[in-house]
């Protein structure tokens, strides 16, 4: 949060500023208002962010237990080594987002254009 901190006051925002945090944005923003209480900040907007960490990470456990058994422990051991650019690894996230992110086949291009961004 010390970054976000110096970055408002090189770039001159900190003293009237609006923050919008989305998606993991919004956990970092609502964190930062609760910690650090910034003066300048007039309005706090999260959109699409879960309410808290442990919820998210909650969840997401439950999702993944919905997965087959040897796409857990593939997904699980490629994790663990860090080898998230595997294609093993990539085939394991694709059953994931088929299961809970689009169940449309095929995906429409606003999808394949928001994975290709995100890497």
């Amino acid at each position: 949060m010390d970054e976000l901190d110096n970055l408002l006051v090189r770039l001159g925002i900190e003293p009237n500023f609006d923050f919008l945090g989305k998606s993991w944005g919004g956990m970092l923003a609502s964190t930062h208002a609760a910690l650090s209480r910034p003066e300048g900040m007039t309005h706090l907007i999260i959109a699409n962010s879960p309410a808290s960490m442990a919820l998210w990470v909650k969840s997401a456990s439950i999702l993944f237990d919905g997965l087959p058994d040897e796409v857990k422990e593939g997904l699980s051991r490629l994790e663990k080594e860090g080898k998230y650019k595997a294609e093993e690894y990539q085939d394991g996230m694709s059953v994931f987002y088929k299961k809970y992110v689009c169940r449309l086949d095929p995906w429409p291009e606003e999808v394949l254009e928001a994975f290709q961004v995100t890497g």
